[in-house]
């Protein structure tokens, strides 16, 4: 019998994951930071998770961290007033960010960026 066991995130921590995500309120309580600072605030801890879930199997940390995109694309949304009524546009202007500047967020770094705005 052959048994298959791939060492990803699990259910349970990958929804602990997103409740922390959900629990910065980016777009409610941060609309005051720049990006930069919130690279500087978010990294570290999302470089931990990378290390700590990503080391085998990193794929399955994937959609987990697009939870991260879509909180910064709500923040985006709440900061720039022309960004504000535009889901779309908000995601291409991540995305453009995401291929001007890749290191800026840790997942970024590792490869996991927006596929919007090419």
């Amino acid at each position: 019998m052959f048994i298959s066991f791939l060492p990803g995130v699990s259910r349970k921590a990958a929804k602990t994951i997103r409740q922390r995500i959900r629990g910065w309120k980016l777009g409610a309580t941060c609309n005051n930071r720049s990006l930069e600072d919130l690279a500087d605030w978010m990294n570290p801890v999302v470089r931990g998770w990378l290390y700590y879930y990503g080391h085998y199997y990193p794929s399955a940390l994937t959609p987990v961290l697009r939870q991260l995109d879509r909180a910064l694309v709500y923040w985006a949304r709440r900061k720039y007033k022309r960004l504000n009524r535009h889901q779309r546009r908000a995601n291409h202007w991540l995305g453009r960010l995401a291929r001007r500047s890749p290191g800026l967020f840790a997942h970024w770094k590792a490869g996991i960026r927006p596929a919007a705005g090419s």
